[in-house]
């Protein structure tokens, strides 16, 4: 805008009547007599000195005086300034019309809520510059005093785009921390070995599914309390009790690994051979906040290295020993028949149509 480039405030040639200081028009911080049919006309709030104008005009908050109508009869340069036009181009116009419309239906629904101005009201609202460009504001009304101007309302306008940016990140932080917790959440669920962890003073604060099974613990039972209680291992040949792993990680900030034979005793008084390690949790910049226990049923381990062990030397479908056993059980017949100078003999047989069958 031409008149905004050159400055924000209109200047006229006041006619002075020191006898009538109400009878003033603002006019983007200068003030000029304005005769009753003028001020009829536009609506103007009566001023009750030049002071008040001098100082709404050097406050570096956005300010509005609106009459009954919601009509604009003053702004002051801050709100000129954040708006980008000058004061007689906000003359006469709507407050509302610098609202974003996405906002101004729920605005002026609010507005009439409050008593259409008998009830202050503050809200936050995105507002249109006269360019086009959006900015967050904090917009307050409140009634002017009836000796001043009935029907009037003064607006007060804080840009707090910045506030806003602020919280848009942290929300966006916070619901990428959420995506992660809950991802690590799903893992520790799914995952086949127990996972217990503690806080720094060893108190328990988690338990995954396969924990509370071997332990015999809920994770609602067992949050807050000692890990020394929830985690209970004796030693199997001695049945004295193992120095707390995660207290051991605590100290010496380091993995570390129960001996092994070592017995977990649950609650209903069964035992159950484990084997386990427990590690430090550091946060971000390197302090302690607790620790992690690891640990499995060493019988399912046993249990399932003889699984892996026979499946690696006999046929899945008919339990015979396939060609990697059959070789080595050949070469050790050789080898013994070599050392007691024997001979060993080998019979191939063929069964018509195997082959098609075994595929």
């Amino acid at each position: 805008m031409s008149d905004q480039k050159s400055s924000f405030h209109e200047h006229h040639q006041p006619r002075c009547h020191p006898e009538a200081p109400d009878e003033w028009e603002n006019e983007g911080g200068s003030v000029c007599e304005l005769d009753a049919a003028e001020r009829s006309e536009n609506n103007q709030p009566a001023a009750s000195s030049e002071s008040e104008i001098a100082l709404l005009g050097a406050l570096r908050l956005g300010i509005l005086i609106t009459n009954s109508d919601g009509e604009i009869t003053y702004s002051n340069p801050a709100f000129q300034e954040l708006y980008g036009a000058s004061s007689s181009e906000l003359l006469g116009t709507h407050w509302c019309d610098v609202i974003d419309e996405r906002d101004r239906a729920d605005t002026l629904a609010r507005w009439q809520e409050a008593g259409d101005g008998q009830d202050p009201l503050t809200f936050d609202v995105r507002m249109v510059t006269d360019s086009g460009g959006r900015i967050w504001s904090r917009h307050s009304i409140a009634g002017l005093s009836p000796d001043q101007s009935a029907g009037s309302f003064i607006h007060t306008i804080e840009d707090i785009s910045t506030v806003k940016a602020s919280e848009q990140a942290v929300t966006v932080a916070r619901q990428a921390l959420s995506r992660e917790r809950e991802r690590a959440r799903v893992t520790l669920e799914c995952i086949g070995d127990a996972v217990i962890s503690t806080d720094e003073k060893g108190q328990v604060t988690y338990l995954n599914a396969v924990a509370e099974e071997l332990t015999g613990w809920s994770r609602e039972s067992a949050f807050g309390e000692p890990f020394s209680r929830v985690f209970r291992v004796v030693d199997l040949d001695t049945g004295e009790p193992v120095r707390n792993p995660a207290e051991r990680a605590i100290e010496s900030l380091e993995i570390v690994e129960i001996p092994e034979n070592c017995l977990l005793l649950r609650p209903d008084g069964s035992e159950l051979a484990i084997e386990d390690s427990a590690a430090p949790i550091l946060d971000a910049d390197g302090r302690l906040t607790g620790a992690v226990v690891i640990f499995r049923d060493r019988r399912m381990s046993r249990e399932n290295t003889a699984k892996m062990a026979h499946l690696a030397r006999h046929d899945a479908l008919t339990g015979l020993c396939n060609r990697v056993a059959f070789g080595e059980h050949f070469a050790q017949a050789i080898n013994l028949a070599r050392r007691h100078e024997k001979e060993v003999g080998l019979m191939f047989i063929d069964l018509d149509n195997f082959k098609q069958v075994n595929d």
